[in-house]
């Protein structure tokens, strides 16, 4: 029995083979997830992804003028098969998710995946990193670090993505009591994390200022309560002396007096 021969032509990941696949991909008008992975193939298949492509991939996804949560998904792949996840991969994945001007909760996942395997390895997301990929520290894993700042002394204060949102929420005092009303139990738990955005430093000098601050306001208020007593007391000793008076006179009258 003859078997068929089967094209073991390898596939270089040129130029040329990627438009092949686009095109053949595109033959129907559209392209579903499976074709993105064949496109994400040809695109790899020299071991790496350039913005070239990857906006050759977005323009095909485009075609059809609508790009599904699984093509979005089927990108992220078909970018991270090279092994890292580039901040232009990161650029191509929010601008396919917000291609209808709007995130979904499906599409705030894939955008915040794109975002956590950006990172290098050693390094930690940052919060303007978050803002600038259009979703929010709530959108992240809850153990996620994140830089959220950078201390006077140069020193990058990291916390998970949980403990982030909580800070930000009791640094707006309208949300804090909005959340006070509708969840007062995230919203006491959220107290917890005071001071968790400062370094070691900057939270022991903070303890130090606030120590000093109550320590002064309890020698205010000693020294105010004892010039209150003091004056009080003068005044007491202003009416006695005045009635020892009056109690001499009273004598004077009386020698005046004929009998």
């Amino acid at each position: 029995m003859e078997t068929e021969p089967v094209d073991t032509e390898p596939v270089t990941g040129s130029e040329e083979d990627v438009t092949n696949t686009v095109d053949d991909a595109l033959e129907d008008g559209k392209i579903d997830s499976t074709e993105v992975e064949a496109i994400a193939e040809a695109m790899s298949a020299d071991g790496e992804i350039d913005a070239e492509e990857t906006n050759q991939l977005i323009e095909a996804l485009a075609e059809d003028g609508k790009v599904s949560v699984s093509d979005q998904e089927a990108v992220l792949e078909a970018l991270a098969s090279d092994g890292e996840v580039s901040k232009e991969d990161v650029a191509a994945i929010v601008e396919l998710a917000n291609s209808d001007g709007k995130l979904s909760e499906a599409e705030k996942d894939i955008v915040a995946d794109a975002l956590i395997q950006s990172v290098p390895e050693g390094e930690n997301l940052t919060k303007e990193q978050v803002a600038e990929a259009g979703i929010k520290l709530s959108d992240l894993p809850a153990s996620t670090p994140v830089d959220v700042r950078t201390s006077e002394n140069g020193d990058s204060v990291v916390i998970t993505a949980e403990v982030a949102v909580q800070v930000e929420l009791i640094s707006d005092p309208a949300a804090f009591a909005q959340e006070l009303f509708n969840d007062p139990g995230a919203a006491l738990q959220a107290l917890g994390s005071i001071g968790a955005d400062m370094t070691e430093g900057e939270r022991e000098e903070a303890t130090e200022m606030v120590v000093a601050t109550v320590v002064a306001a309890g020698a205010a208020i000693n020294a105010a309560a004892v010039a209150t007593g003091g004056a009080t007391g003068g005044g007491t000793g202003g009416g006695g002396s005045s009635g020892g008076g009056s109690g001499a006179n009273s004598p004077g009258q009386g020698g005046r007096r004929k009998w």
